[in-house]
């Protein structure tokens, strides 16, 4: 991907947002051109982004590989702008449906004490669920790349 013409430093927007309509066929184009600009932008430093968390994410068990095997758990690191710590985190998976219909019916299973009642009743149950969703309808411009530029 192309670099943006941009300097080190993440640019402001060329344009402000605005959502008063545009006047005429040469503010589209404007538009346009502006709106193409900064998905490049976006675009190009999505990508680096995902570069650099690759790298960290890559360094990140070797460094604490090594403050393991020299007892450096406790240390604090001093950085041009802060500090490291040596930690650990926990995280819980998000509720996807395959989770929710797989805990739902071990409850139900739990509570009547035969499978085939708590697995009706969890379906019965995802489906109540699902279609009280509402669903969110917003107007979006979307942008598809040709075969020639991926």
């Amino acid at each position: 991907m192309q670099q943006p013409d941009t300097d080190s430093q993440a640019p402001a927007p060329t344009t402000t947002t605005t959502t008063a309509p545009l006047a005429d066929n040469s503010h589209f184009t404007s538009a346009l051109k502006d709106w193409v600009e900064v998905d490049n932008k976006i675009a190009y430093y999505n990508q680096h982004l995902r570069e650099c968390r690759q790298v960290r994410n890559q360094l990140t068990p070797s460094i604490c590989n090594y403050m393991e095997r020299q007892s450096l758990q406790n240390t604090k690191i001093q950085i041009s702008d802060g500090s490291l710590h040596y930690g650990s985190e926990s995280t819980t998976p998000s509720f996807s449906q395959k989770f929710l219909l797989e805990g739902l019916t071990a409850f139900f299973d739990s509570r009547t004490g035969a499978n085939q009642e708590g697995d009706v009743v969890a379906k019965e149950c995802m489906d109540f669920l699902k279609s009280r969703r509402v669903p969110e309808t917003k107007t979006v411009l979307k942008r598809k790349y040709s075969n020639a530029s991926s």
